[in-house]
């Protein structure tokens, strides 16, 4: 019998706010192969174990350290010293450790070299030695690759997104590609929802799902460009769930007032509702071609408008929302704020009440469905599952 253990941060069934927690719960849901597992995780709470949806779940503190960051490399020990004690780890046959952050890749590594007869998957969302943020110190960069060089030569499966396929491919690390398995991000999910009609003279309430950050993902372009709009008597509002007043620049919020509502982080459930209510979606690109805000999957499943700002020549989200006809793509430009404000006016007015159908979707969009990606996955794992796991 194949039993599978599964290593994330942050999970916790359909309340995850983790992004990788909640791909894991999307696969957990759709994966009629992944019904024997147990799932490792965070919380900020007591050292507990239960039942989350059907899965057996064991939750470990995860502290803070002196510097106020999550203290990752304690709770790895902890880890291994609570899979050493606490679990009868020899009826596990396969190991399932999804990033980030990189610490549960190294986790994965010390319980490989235990127990080698484990069969050890990947799923690699976020990368380490070429992630960006990291980059601040650059002479640490041989000594990131090192190590995830070292986690990959002892994994059996990695499965990555096409992002970093197209990345890991193209470099050093291609000398693994014959453990690549090129997955996607399991967020699109094929969901149309009737539209609440416009009129001329109601608000348009735009909404933005997810986080900035400042080395990777910076709103000040898009805030400008709705302060024209709102200093214009254009009727819109910004609505951003996903980021903290702390993490909006002050001077962004001020730009836009009263005009302008943040809502902090909220349970995926929240989201998804608002989403669905409301008819115009507003995504920022990264600035990093490696990384792809999964939020932009989600919002192609509405069907709904959507307004996307890049920064970089090779945005990832470009690839996807290039044919999606109800859209508008605009580039970074601080001396073209006049013109793509133009552009965004005359997008909503003839595009704030439409909606694509789920049969276009489905056409365009189904190799990168939750279910497509699922599939997946779920043919690597049957593949192993039928060898015995060895």
């Amino acid at each position: 019998m194949t039993k599978t253990l599964i290593i994330v941060h942050g999970f916790d069934g359909a309340s995850s706010t983790n992004p990788n927690a909640i791909c894991l719960h999307k696969i957990l849901n759709h994966a009629s192969v992944l019904k024997a597992v147990e799932v490792i995780t965070t919380t900020s709470e007591e050292r507990r174990k239960e039942k989350v949806e059907g899965i057996f779940t064991h939750y470990i503190p995860i502290n803070r350290g002196n510097d106020g960051r999550l203290d990752f490399r304690q709770w790895r020990r902890e880890v291994e010293h609570y899979v050493a004690e606490e679990i009868s780890f020899n009826k596990f046959t396969h190991l399932l450790t999804i990033s980030f952050p990189f610490d549960i890749q190294m986790l994965g590594l010390a319980l490989k070299k235990k127990h080698p007869s484990l069969r050890w998957f990947i799923y690699e969302l976020d990368p380490y030695a070429y992630n960006r943020v990291l980059r601040w110190r650059r002479s640490l960069f041989p000594y990131r690759l090192i190590r995830e060089m070292l986690t990959f030569s002892h994994s059996d499966k990695i499965f990555l997104t096409h992002e970093l396929y197209k990345q890991y491919s193209q470099t050093v690390m291609s000398r693994y590609d014959e453990r690549y398995v090129e997955i996607g991000i399991p967020a699109l999910k094929i969901s149309p929802s009737k539209v609440k009609v416009q009129s001329d003279n109601d608000y348009i309430d735009l909404i933005y799902a997810g986080s900035f950050y400042k080395k990777i993902r910076q709103p000040g372009f898009m805030f400008k460009v709705f302060k024209c709009l709102v200093d214009r008597g254009v009727k819109v509002r910004l609505h951003i769930y996903g980021s903290t007043d702390s993490v909006v620049p002050e001077e962004c919020a001020e730009m836009l007032g009263s005009c302008l509502f943040v809502y902090g982080r909220v349970a995926p459930s929240v989201v998804s509702q608002v989403i669905a209510e409301h008819n115009v979606l507003v995504s920022v690109g990264n600035s990093v071609e490696n990384q792809l805000p999964s939020k932009v999957l989600e919002y192609i499943g509405t069907g709904k408008p959507i307004i996307h700002f890049y920064s970089i020549t090779n945005d990832p989200a470009k690839r996807y929302l290039a044919d999606y006809p109800n859209c508008i793509i605009v580039q970074e430009n601080h001396e073209r704020i006049d013109k793509t404000a133009d552009d965004i006016h005359g997008f909503l007015k003839t595009n704030a009440n439409v909606i694509l159908s789920a049969s276009k979707l489905e056409e365009m969009y189904a190799d990168h469905t939750i279910e497509a990606v699922v599939a997946r996955i779920e043919l690597e794992l049957k593949e192993s599952f039928h060898c015995g796991g060895h």
